[in-house]
């Protein structure tokens, strides 16, 4: 029985350490995160947005009949 003992406090010790370590905030850079000057700077990129950002809500407005 003490082995078992032995065994499960490793083991709560062990979870509690992945725990500890899981929850540290991540602090990473998004190169790619969109912004208003470069999201508008290329005709084609705007207009590929507009055309893509449509074609998600035609469906969804109820047009897909």
């Amino acid at each position: 029985m003490k082995y078992f003992m032995q065994r499960r406090t490793q083991w709560t010790g062990a979870a509690m350490l992945l725990g500890a370590v899981a929850c540290q905030e991540l602090a990473v850079t998004n190169p790619n995160e969109p912004d208003r000057e470069r999201a508008t700077k290329q005709p084609v990129s705007a207009e590929s947005f507009v055309s893509s950002s449509f074609r998600s809500w035609w469906p969804v407005a109820g047009h897909d009949d």
